[in-house]
Order: structure tokens, then C-alpha cells, then sequence
């Protein structure tokens, strides 16, 4: 296994064992603050890995849906259309070892957040702190408002949730703040991220990137057998 996941597995399990043991996160405590941060820095390695392989199932399915519009007029482009497919298909493969992965991550994060936010000790005071102010910001976009007031004592649930929920990009496509949070969710939330969903959040993308790029070539194809037509009438 990869040092990587070792690491992820040793922070899962130690985050566990201090919710098992009903130890109280202790922020001057340097093994508690890492450990927060550590998993932290997993959830988002395993985000990045993941949304990486997501843009690249976009271009191939983009691709794919380029080549079927040219291809009408310019059959050359036929064979793009499979190489897209088949592009997609292989980033596909590799989405579901690395959604397991992350996955796994959010999983650690959360139980980080039950450990140091929702215990007798958690307190207002305590959300002022930068590892904790960084998980917040962190486990915000992956999470509903239900699920955070679940994993944080109900004393301090309203802050964090106002704390929490920040600015999200999603696979730098320009949506409104509302779809742009339900797509995210959809794809990457805690205990979300089913094949239903994928699939749509991709095609929303894909949709509204290159809808632009379909009604251009539209044009210039009618543009192209208007010039046809009227050479072959002269």
C-alpha cells in the first residue's frame, strides 16, 4: 500500500480510537492539531485527484460530442467521436479507485469533526482556531446543514454552519451559486457521489460548456452549405 494511504488509514484509526476512548480534543496538544490538519490535507490531496480525473471524462465526452456534430459534413472526424468515448471510459476506470479513496478521507474528517466539535468540551471559543477554522472550511462544501448540526454539539451547530459554508468552484465552470453547490454536492459530498449523480453533474457541464461551441459550428456549417449551393447553381 502506498505510504500515502498509510498514512490516511493510521489517521483514520487514531481519530477512531480518541472517539472510542472518549479522549477531548486538546488543541495545545500537537498530535491532536496535526492529526486535524493531516486529515484535512487528505480530503483535499484526494479532491484535487479526483476533480483532475473528472475534467479530463469531460474533455473525452466533449470531444466525442464535438466530433458527431462536425462529422455530418466532415466524416474524417468520425473516428474522434469513439476516441472520446473511449478516452472517457478509461478516466472512468480510474474515477472509481480514487472516489474510494476520498471517500475514505471524508469519512476520517468527519469523525474529526465529531471528535473536536461535538463533545461536551466544544465551545464558540474553540471555532477560532486556525486548524479548526481550516476543517470548517474544508468539510463546509462537502456537507448539508443537517449533516454538520449531526456532527457538531448542537451548542456551537448555528456557528459552524455559518462558518462553514464558503465559495465553491465546480470543475471551473460558471454556474449560479445554488446549481454550482447542488453539482458539488452531488459529485463530492459526504455519502453522495452515486453513478446517477456523476453522470448528471457531468453533463450539466458538459452542457453548458460547449453549447457555445455547438451553435458556432452550427453556423459556419449553414454559412458553408449556403456557399455550396450557390456554386452548384452557377
Amino acid at each position: 500500500m502506498p505510504e500515502f494511504f498509510q498514512k490516511m488509514d493510521i489517521h483514520g484509526k487514531a481519530v477512531d480510537s480518541y472517539l472510542l476512548k472518549h479522549i477531548p480534543y486538546d488543541h495545545e496538544d500537537k498530535q491532536h492539531a496535526d492529526l486535524v490538519v493531516d486529515c484535512c490535507d487528505d480530503v483535499r490531496k484526494n479532491l484535487t485527484k479526483l476533480q483532475r480525473i473528472d475534467k479530463k471524462i469531460v474533455v473525452g465526452l466533449a470531444l466525442a460530442s464535438a466530433a458527431s456534430v462536425v462529422s455530418f459534413v466532415f466524416p474524417i472526424f468520425s473516428p474522434l467521436i469513439m476516441a472520446g468515448v473511449a478516452y472517457a471510459a478509461y478516466q472512468f476506470g480510474l474515477r472509481e479507485k480514487a472516489n474510494d479513496e476520498y471517500t475514505r478521507s471524508i469519512e476520517n474528517l468527519a469523525n474529526c469533526c465529531k471528535w473536536t466539535l461535538g463533545g461536551e468540551n466544544a465551545s464558540a471559543p474553540l471555532l477560532k482556531n486556525e486548524d479548526i477554522a481550516d476543517m470548517l472550511r474544508t468539510i463546509g462544501p462537502i456537507t448539508t446543514k443537517e449533516q454538520l448540526r449531526e456532527l457538531v454539539s448542537s451548542k456551537i451547530a448555528n456557528q459552524c454552519i455559518i462558518q462553514a459554508k464558503q465559495d465553491i468552484k465546480f470543475l471551473d465552470t460558471p454556474v449560479s451559486k445554488e446549481e454550482h453547490r447542488n453539482l458539488f454536492y452531488a459529485m463530492y459530498g459526504y455519502q453522495q457521489g452515486g453513478p446517477l449523480n456523476i453522470i448528471k453533474s457531468l453533463g450539466f457541464v458538459i452542457k453548458n460548456a460547449f453549447q457555445g461551441f455547438r451553435e458556432s459550428i452550427s453556423t459556419k456549417l449553414e454559412g458553408w452549405r449556403d456557399e455550396q449551393q450557390v456554386k452548384s447553381s452557377v
